[in-house]
């Protein structure tokens, strides 16, 4: 089995978890910006790996219009949510509406490792709209208000049984 391991990452939570995910699978880490080279002719298994934002996985459009190439694909979402939030579940379905079978590993936030645009959409549009909505007390409001690491290895567990079972 050839693996290539293609990801894209905006605060290194992904990032990780496609290291973690190629260097289990003996696989070639491939960022985004070098994509081309997941190259059929290479490898038989293409796994893409990208950033949940604003509810779409960032970079998921090139892994649909590319998954025919290659004999074997999977997909994960690297995002701020806890394994265990109820909003997953439509998320995670809304995917496999469109034949992607996606798995989710919760990341977080790194409000220190954010582009600027990303940053002020975050801290003066997404914020106070959850502050409105759930209130500046709330749990998910003092959460989201600092940089927080979810990430643990085992959730990349599940993608790596899978890619040795197909």
């Amino acid at each position: 089995m050839k693996v290539a391991v293609v990801y894209k990452s905006k605060t290194g939570f992904t990032k990780k978890y496609a290291e973690y995910i190629a260097g289990i699978l003996k696989g070639e880490l491939l960022p985004f910006e070098n994509r081309q080279e997941a190259d059929p002719q290479n490898f038989d298994t293409l796994i893409f790996g990208g950033p949940v934002i604003a509810a779409s996985v960032s970079g998921l459009g090139w892994f649909l219009k590319n998954r025919s190439r290659f004999p074997r694909t999977f997909a994960f979402a690297g995002g701020a949510s806890p394994a265990d939030s109820p909003d997953l579940h439509p998320f995670l379905e809304e995917h496999k509406k469109k034949g992607v079978d996606l798995f989710y590993m919760p990341g977080g936030l790194a409000w220190e490792k954010m582009n600027k645009v990303t940053h002020f959409v975050m801290r003066n549009i997404f914020l106070p709209s959850v502050k409105k909505e759930h209130g500046g007390d709330s749990g998910i409001y003092r959460t989201l208000s600092s940089s927080y690491d979810l990430s643990d290895f085992q959730y990349a567990d599940h993608l790596i049984r899978a890619v040795r079972r197909v």
